[in-house]
């Protein structure tokens, strides 16, 4: 599978997918327009299968003097964790510190 780079990506601004329909890239999208396409996935969803909404999550995680040394991002949907952003400095990592129990699914997009 070949992936897409971002400025490939950005060259198909504007196309026209029927003549009253366009998409466009956007950079950075408002928050509104971002829980806009978040909600309507959960209506569809519920409706059609009666699951509930996502919930995001943050944690942080930081030594004793409350210096953050990690941290993740993500949300829970549909009994699935699913981790955005997973960081934890070098000298603490490898040292199972946030190991994940009792998890069916559970999926990470990164390296």
């Amino acid at each position: 599978m070949r992936h897409a780079h971002v400025d490939q990506i950005k060259n198909i601004n504007n196309v026209m997918v029927k003549s009253e329909i366009s998409i466009s890239y956007e950079k950075k999208p408002s928050s509104s327009d971002l829980n806009l396409i978040r909600n309507g996935i959960f209506a569809e969803s519920h409706l059609k299968r009666g699951l509930l909404k996502g919930e995001d999550f943050y944690f942080l995680c930081k030594d004793n003097n409350e210096k953050i040394i990690g941290g993740i991002t993500g949300y829970i949907l549909y009994g699935c964790l699913h981790i955005d952003e997973l960081w934890i400095e070098n000298k603490y990592r490898n040292q199972r510190m946030g190991i994940i129990k009792n998890c069916s699914f559970c999926m990470h997009n990164g390296l």
